[in-house]
């Protein structure tokens, strides 16, 4: 399940990228969390909530990636309006 939790959270970190408009080289390299710390578009603490799911108990990473996923379509939402998400469950 971790490793689920870890695949879903890269997808994240690949739509937070994207909506920051920043080049990605990997997602996974070591210096990830610097480069968050600066993105303009981005939910409340998510340095911080993305360690707890990496590192919490399972049942509440997943509770937490859903929050940062209602957040993520939010973000989208507010400032892209042209893309359309379907299936969002933060309408």
């Amino acid at each position: 399940m971790k490793q689920v939790i870890s695949s879903v959270q890269l997808n994240y970190n690949y739509m937070f990228y994207a909506i920051n408009q920043e080049y990605i080289q990997h997602p996974v390299f070591k210096w990830n969390s610097q480069v968050i710390s600066q993105f303009r578009l981005k939910p409340n603490n998510l340095e911080e909530r993305l360690e707890r799911i990496n590192f919490g108990p399972l049942k509440k990473s997943i509770l937490e990636l859903e929050l940062l996923l209602n957040e993520l379509y939010l973000l989208v939402e507010n400032h892209y309006p042209e893309v359309v998400l379907e299936n969002t469950n933060s309408s």
